[in-house]
């Protein structure tokens, strides 16, 4: 190309010095300008890197872990979670209770509700069948909380379940296994009140033994034949869906680990419960992949999608991350297999901390209006505490693969 005869680099070489330098400089900035917007469009697009949950007015030492998330469809979260904490009560010991914390932002960062756990632990003697001796001295544990969301029960709309169990020195899982139960609260308000803590559920009718058996209002194991061999119940999981509430429960025999999941339903608000089918065993376990321990499962839901989030752990790990299985028949409790009748899993989630420990976790709540994604829990070696974290990876009807 040529203007008035002469070429490009005919004409640059006939300019000042001093022009030349100028062009030099804007031909130079084209360059810049163009890997600044390949690095910013890189940045828009890649995936966030898990971070630990932002909660504010916590203690700096203070464990978090087992969180369950509800929302109200607009812009009300809820997050339970347990918080162990010495807090100068139980004679300076660190016991395990319930927090709840609230988010309108999406879920990015979480307030608490009031200054104190809403399930506290609580000192207490345990009364022999008399009513009058005593024959063990501990503490009254939470742990495990799960909260949900119903619509569809005007003034009761929200609704927290927890696991509750009897801890002293002398007996220890020995006392926890014969009394311990899920317990229930419900209110329209998670800034109000909260009803009085029902005894819900436990495994049986003396458990717990007399004087107390009275106190629970259902027995688990009379819904189902295949339940008569559970000793305890733990880790209850609920949701909201085709206007029912589904709960999922850790299952004990004799070990120290759970036996099963067993899944329940409730159709009146939980006021009556149904035993819906078994989806997941330990056994199953070994057939998945490379594991060896089983440490729990909970449900998440997205849209009108039922999916099972378990923890699956190794030797070396007790929990190594979130193994999340999809259901082929939830109203059954019937997981997706494979011709072998090993669970399909559809995703997996791996532990967030920089530095992973023996412990692990995996331990999982989800809210479709949630932009954090996931949210597990896991011990994490930098810190050396269990906390929260925001994984970034989406399920259901945001699921990014």
């Amino acid at each position: 190309m040529k203007i008035y005869g002469k070429t490009i680099s005919d004409i640059f070489f006939e300019m000042p010095w001093q022009y030349k330098i100028v062009m030099l400089a804007g031909i130079s900035f084209f360059p810049i300008i163009f890997l600044n917007t390949c690095a910013g469009v890189t940045k828009l697009t890649a995936p966030q890197e898990p971070a630990p949950t932002h909660i504010s007015r916590t203690a700096s030492n203070a464990h978090i872990y087992d969180p369950s998330i509800a929302s109200d469809g607009e812009r009300t979260h809820l997050m339970a979670f347990t918080y162990l904490t010495n807090d100068g009560t139980m004679e300076g010991l660190w016991q395990p209770g319930v927090l709840l914390a609230s988010s309108a932002n999406g879920c990015k960062s979480w307030t608490p509700i009031g200054n104190e756990r809403i399930l506290a632990p609580k000192a207490a003697e345990i009364m022999a069948p008399d009513g009058q001796s005593m024959i063990d001295g501990g503490v009254w544990r939470y742990e495990t909380p799960s909260v949900v969301y119903d619509p569809d029960d005007e003034g009761r709309e929200w609704k927290l379940f927890s696991y509750r169990y009897f801890w002293s020195v002398k007996n220890g899982l020995a006392a926890t296994r014969r009394y311990g139960f899920i317990t229930y609260q419900e209110t329209s308000d998670i800034y109000g009140e909260w009803s009085t803590e029902v005894w819900l559920m436990s495994p049986a009718p003396d458990y717990p033994p007399p004087p107390y058996q009275d106190m629970v209002l259902h027995h688990i194991n009379t819904l189902h034949d295949s339940l008569k061999d559970v000793r305890m119940y733990s880790r209850p999981s609920v949701v909201y869906i085709d206007k029912a509430l589904v709960m999922s429960l850790s299952a004990f025999t004799d070990k120290e680990t759970p036996d099963r999941v067993v899944m329940l339903a409730s159709f009146d608000h939980g006021r009556h419960w149904k035993y819906m089918g078994t989806p997941l065993r330990a056994e199953d376990v070994t057939k998945i992949g490379p594991y060896t321990r089983f440490g729990g499962a909970s449900l998440l839901v997205s849209g009108e999608q039922l999916y099972l989030a378990a923890v699956l752990g190794d030797d070396e790990t007790g929990g190594g991350g979130t193994f999340i299985f999809t259901f082929h028949d939830a109203a059954s409790g019937q997981l997706m297999r494979d011709d072998d009748s090993v669970p399909v899993l559809h995703k997996t989630i791996p532990l967030s901390s920089e530095k992973v420990t023996t412990v692990g976790g995996g331990y999982a709540a989800w809210s479709d209006d949630c932009e954090s994604g996931v949210v597990t829990a896991e011990y994490s070696g930098i810190k050396n505490r269990f906390l929260l974290f925001d994984t970034h990876e989406f399920i259901g009807i945001r699921d990014k693969k």
